[in-house]
């Protein structure tokens, strides 16, 4: 259970009276496919569970990597609405399943992760990622030529020096 600055409660256990109104949607980007045979796979995503969000900062990341991506896609929800925390369980698990789903068809790729969202719903879906390297990213708005995402930890909890396995400057 996370609690939210209101003192919401949003749990990892599904709940009875989840009202489901919130759906998930999934778009796959397009990614230049030129990396060279025996490099180590990777995979961006961008999950966003605010309506309209602003994608340029993750299109960048995508088209400007100094390593190419295998595969990327965007997670976001379908609703307009805010995330009511009695879906928290569903959706955070849901998430989770889709970034699994995309890091597993590309041979169980490095998960590049920049997330949008409540910062609740973060720790929930981290919690399920557990045996994935997965890179986080954070929102950088201070930054000549727009904003970006900028790498700031490498997660690995399945490794014994883990789980947060580097942190970047």
């Amino acid at each position: 259970m996370v609690l939210d600055v209101k003192d919401n409660a949003w749990r990892s256990i599904a709940r009875d009276d989840d009202p489901q109104s919130t759906d998930l949607t999934v778009e796959t980007l397009q990614v230049e496919q030129d990396q060279a045979p025996g490099t180590e796979h990777r995979v961006a995503v961008f999950v966003t569970l605010t309506p309209e969000p602003d994608r340029t900062a993750f299109e960048r990341l995508v088209n400007e990597s100094t390593g190419r991506f295998d595969a990327a896609e965007v997670v976001s929800v379908a609703s307009s609405e805010r995330i009511d925390p009695r879906e928290a369980a569903r959706l955070s698990a849901a998430v989770a399943q889709q970034i699994r789903r995309l890091s597993a068809s590309q041979g169980r790729a490095e998960v590049h992760l920049a997330f949008h969202g409540p910062y609740t719903m973060a720790v929930l879906v981290g919690r399920h990622l557990n045996t994935l390297r997965t890179i986080v990213y954070e929102w950088d708005g201070n930054t000549n030529g727009g904003p970006r995402y900028k790498p700031v930890m490498t997660l690995e909890p399945g490794v014994t020096y883990g789980p947060i396995t580097d942190v970047f400057a």
